[in-house]
């Protein structure tokens, strides 16, 4: 039903222990995030519940966190007043409510919304080197999110997910008011965090013990993978067992995003008496199928 996508990317190598300077293929994918919502990337905001000073300030959060990072398109549409309400596992919104089919429902009731003065020791260096402790004044801000997600046909994908956000201020005059915003900033950061996901990039080594594959070897490692796939194809037509062909082809089919086709050219290649470094990037490409499977595509 949802679609889901930035951040940081992962880059994880696979290929033989006993690889040296070997070939490459840099296979790009999709990991979901914490909070599965796909490839959707609308969000309505359509209830925020709590203390009316802490719903101001997480309705403005939210929203101007999520244009900051440049995701998700979140839209603040509290002032209609509607009420979200789950039963028997489903999310429902009046009758002259409306979520279209590509966006997201959020519902967010703020369970704790506080600040509390404290002091913490810092050792610092005086004039002589000598190591003292002093008594810092500090201004805690705390601000728990309960947050429910749910589609248009009230599929839940979250329901009461406690977010916690935590703040700490320097100094005795510090305002309850910022240490309460950089609170909610940090739940509401969490959240959009979990909810996005995560580009991956998996460095997979092609079989080069084959000198006859070496074109198309190096045709894949410059990005050529349609050209270099179609070689290893051309030569598993003549040679039907050679397993490096085939186990190549599976590398370039698997970058190309073909994951189930590349699932059935790594299992051949193992089958046909492949090393035991194949069944490393066999394993790999299984996480990618199911990656893609629960992002919907």
């Amino acid at each position: 039903m949802f679609h889901r996508l930035p951040t940081l990317f992962l880059l994880v190598a696979v290929g033989a222990a006993s690889a040296g300077c070997g070939s490459y293929v840099n296979i790009r994918t999709v990991r979901p995030g914490e909070l599965n919502v796909q490839d959707t990337k609308k969000v309505d905001l359509l209830q925020v519940s709590g203390p009316a000073a802490a719903t101001r300030v997480v309705r403005a959060r939210l929203v101007a966190l999520a244009k900051a990072g440049k995701h998700f398109a979140l839209r603040d549409r509290t002032s209609r007043g509607w009420v979200v309400t789950v039963a028997d596992g489903r999310a429902s919104l009046p009758a002259s409510a409306t979520l279209t089919a590509d966006t997201l429902g959020a519902r967010v009731h703020v369970a704790t919304w506080q600040t509390k003065r404290d002091t913490v020791e810092e050792r610092y260096q005086d004039a002589k080197g000598v190591t003292q402790v002093r008594l810092v004044p500090v201004l805690n801000g705390a601000a728990t999110l309960h947050v429910t997600l749910f589609g248009a046909d009230g599929d839940l994908v979250a329901h009461d997910r406690v977010v916690a956000g935590k703040a700490t201020l320097r100094g005795a005059d510090s305002a309850p008011a910022k240490a309460l915003q950089a609170a909610c900033d940090h739940a509401a950061k969490t959240l959009l965090a979990d909810m996005t996901p995560a580009p991956v990039v998996m460095r997979v080594e092609l079989d080069t013990s084959d000198p006859a594959q070496r074109a198309w070897v190096d045709l894949a490692e410059g990005g050529k993978l349609k050209a270099a796939r179609a070689g290893f194809v051309g030569l598993l037509k003549q040679h039907p067992k050679r397993a490096s062909a085939m186990y190549n082809a599976a590398v370039t089919t698997d970058a190309l995003g073909e994951h189930a086709a590349a699932l059935k050219l790594y299992r051949g290649a193992i089958r046909l008496g492949g090393p035991p470094w194949y069944e490393r990037a066999l394993a790999q490409c299984v996480k990618r199928a199911k990656d893609a499977s629960a992002l919907g595509k």
